[in-house]
């Protein structure tokens, strides 16, 4: 039972620009990180074993894919609130939309960075 009429939320630019950039920034962090990580890892740290460098890659992995899936689902947030606002409101709608896909395709790249970790050894 509805008691009045919905009440419309405008969406900041801010809101807006973060969650289309999240993925991508979840995306450099994981490429950036995993990375630098390797060689520290097999220049200095390799006493620790493979083990706990895949582990250590895996958390770090799961975080940035929370953070990119974190980022589209705002994005699917921000562009059904868009969608519901008077046409004169709809300037982010673009934003949100190319922003949901864009983190669709950096969820999909930082699991394909992701599947070596499974197959080759971090040291070769």
């Amino acid at each position: 039972m509805q008691t009045g009429p919905r009440q419309q939320q405008r969406i900041s630019n801010l809101r807006l620009w973060l969650s289309a950039f999240a993925p991508v920034l979840a995306w450099a962090l994981h490429v950036s990180v995993s990375y630098a990580f390797v060689e520290l890892y097999c220049q200095q740290l390799s006493a620790l074993g493979d083990r706990a460098a895949l582990v250590i890659l895996s958390l770090f992995t799961a975080a940035m894919l929370l953070m990119a899936i974190l980022g589209c689902v705002r994005c699917y947030q921000n562009r059904r609130a868009i969608r519901l606002a008077p046409e004169s409101q709809r300037r982010g709608l673009f934003i949100a939309t190319s922003g949901l896909l864009l983190g669709i395709f950096m969820i999909a790249s930082i699991l394909m960075q992701t599947l070596p970790l499974l197959v080759v050894p971090p040291c070769m």
